[in-house]
């Protein structure tokens, strides 16, 4: 009996251990931080870099606009350590490696086998066997010497298909001409009793057919007409009911937490902003200003009243909570109201 109890000691510590990191796993992904930082430039030089951090990982990404292009990458570090490299786009180095394509480019090249041409006779040698490359300057003589057999050049002709007779040949084409000729002339018979047929039709069955047409056409738009009324009073006894306005403002409540975790909390922006002549950029800066309670924290506006460029320089960092985020919806996704509004949204 004591050595049972000792057993189910050993297991339930095992047990309350391993539901313990469970708890600690949870608890970690809820509340700890995802912490995030970014740096752009846009001008001479247009590049950025972001960072993002979580417990003992983080990853960087970094890109930059070059002559050949946009290159992209990224590292995943885990304690400072690079485990992985990602190219997003063109090279991870960020200068295109041209010279690499063009030895690749030679190497197969030079990696195919260098064949000899000759101008031949137009007699091709039959398989197995080993016929010397005959040039332009023999071919005359070989076809003056009498001693070529003229049967052993027609049976190699017949077994690679060079030795077709000239009127199969014509006698094909002539079967095709007449099929053509055939074709067009059923087409026109066909086009001139189409024509008869409606010349046939009189004024009145096409008065007739445009009117059936467009009593059709008012049937189908008076139908959509009902149907849209009745789902939109649908929609409106829908919205008025109290669970969809709990529903409602629940989820308010849950994307203004989603967009203060996901905003920056610091952050800045110098512009530098021209447009060539003093009056357009006067104008433009001074309906900016308008708005200056809502930036003066992170925008510095410098203007340049004689040359028309724009160049910036950004950074902003922030921390993303998932707990704060991940209970409210839980909480909403469970409710009664949530589930209430849903069925009935399903019947719309």
């Amino acid at each position: 009996m004591a050595v049972f109890l000792t057993i189910l000691k050993i297991l339930g510590i095992v047990l309350l251990c391993i539901i313990g990191l469970i708890l600690l796993i949870v608890l970690l992904v809820l509340f700890a931080p995802i912490r995030y930082k970014l740096k752009g430039a846009y001008g001479e030089e247009i590049g950025g870099e972001l960072k993002v951090r979580w417990l003992f990982a983080s990853v960087v990404a970094s890109g930059d606009k070059a002559e050949d292009g946009i290159h992209a990458a990224a590292k995943i570090k885990v304690f400072g350590i690079p485990i992985k490299k990602i190219k997003l786009m063109g090279d991870e180095t960020g200068h295109g490696d041209k010279k690499s394509k063009k030895k690749k480019k030679q190497n197969k090249n030079d990696s195919l086998p260098e064949t000899s041409v000759t101008e031949n006779t137009g007699t091709a040698a039959p398989p197995g066997e080993n016929v010397p490359a005959v040039t332009s300057g023999e071919a005359g003589e070989n076809a003056a010497d009498p001693n070529i057999n003229e049967a052993e050049l027609s049976e190699y002709e017949d077994v690679f298909g060079d030795g077709e007779d000239k009127k199969s040949k014509k006698k094909k084409k002539k079967d095709k001409k007449k099929d053509k000729k055939d074709k067009k002339a059923d087409g026109e018979k066909a086009d001139g009793e189409g024509t008869e047929e409606s010349e046939k039709k009189t004024l009145s069955d096409r008065i007739y057919d445009l009117t059936d047409k467009v009593y059709d056409l008012t049937d189908k738009a008076s139908d959509t007409a009902n149907k849209l009324s009745v789902k939109k009073n649908h929609v409106l006894e829908f919205l008025d009911r109290p669970y969809t306005k709990n529903t409602i403002r629940r989820g308010k409540k849950v994307l203004k937490r989603v967009f203060k975790n996901i905003l920056p909390r610091k952050g800045d922006v110098r512009l530098l902003l021209g447009l060539k002549s003093p009056d357009k950029t006067g104008e433009l800066i001074g309906k900016l200003c308008r708005f200056y309670p809502f930036y003066y924290k992170w925008l510095h506006l410098t203007p340049d009243f004689y040359e028309k460029k724009i160049e910036a320089d950004v950074w902003c960092k922030g921390r993303i909570h998932l707990g704060s985020m991940a209970i409210p919806a839980v909480l909403l996704y469970f409710s009664k109201d949530f589930k209430k509004t849903m069925n009935l949204a399903k019947k719309i």
